[in-house]
């Protein structure tokens, strides 16, 4: 069965996965994935990222109208605020340099939290539970969840963030949220990880074993788990360079 990311009861949820849910302060019940980022906080992200632009548009209007002031005084003044103005424009500058490089921190945590905020929800449709190797199940929500978020990029424009699922050379797409969740429905590599799909064997994939990342690797042959662990120890990027298939004859 496929586990909901949030629940308002555990209510007709099976009694063994109920370990896997944590209530919250608002009474509603989250899936509890140690490690993984916090999911619920893109509205947030967004706020801040919005009032940080408002608060420096007021004072980067109030310095530069300030500067403007000692120009046309010191045009007045025959050029006696020359010294003064270098001063207040090197301040001026600073201070764009500084919100640029904080907007870009900014927009940077934005950007992922709107990627965690979608993978999280994609890997909660697709999630299954499986039996680990001491014998208890287990969620397969965690290594969907890595593996769905590299698939993925965001951008923030105006205050709003849109995300693109990446295709398999890791270039943006055009593909729907709906058209992504067949594909992965439909990858052998990780049926065993998906609910309704009629897989099974995953156990030892969704809790650690079974993984081995010796001689050549290509993509297509890559179980769910190898995948998970080659981006964790090589990154997302030398994982895309991989050959995708392996060539005829070979």
């Amino acid at each position: 069965m496929a586990l909901d990311l949030e629940l308002d009861s555990l209510d007709g949820i099976d009694e063994k996965f109920h370990s896997e849910y944590k209530k919250g302060d608002d009474g509603k019940y989250r899936l509890d994935v140690s490690g993984l980022p916090d999911v619920n906080g893109l509205k947030s992200a967004l706020e801040k990222e919005r009032e940080f632009r408002r608060d420096y548009e007021k004072q980067f209007k109030a310095a530069n109208d300030e500067l403007e002031k000692l120009k046309l005084d010191s045009l007045k003044k025959g050029g006696k605020n020359d010294d003064l103005i270098k001063t207040y424009e090197e301040k001026v500058n600073s201070m764009k340099s500084d919100y640029e490089s904080k907007l870009s921190e900014l927009n940077n945590y934005v950007k992922n939290s709107a990627v965690d905020s979608e993978a999280a929800k994609i890997a909660s449709k697709l999630a299954r539970a499986v039996k680990g190797a001491d014998g208890k199940d287990y969620s397969t929500y965690e290594t969907l969840f890595e593996i769905v978020k590299h698939r993925m990029t965001a951008e923030v424009k105006d205050g709003q963030t849109k995300v693109t699922i990446l295709d398999k050379s890791g270039k943006p797409s055009l593909t729907s949220t709906d058209e992504f969740l067949t594909e992965l429905r439909n990858t052998p590599s990780l049926m065993p990880l998906i609910a309704g799909t009629g897989a099974s064997g995953a156990s030892n994939q969704a809790h650690g074993g079974g993984s081995s990342l010796t001689g050549k690797l290509y993509r297509s042959e890559m179980s769910a788990i190898q995948i998970k662990e080659f981006i964790d120890k090589n990154g997302r990027d030398k994982y895309l360079a991989l050959p995708a298939k392996r060539p005829k004859g070979d």
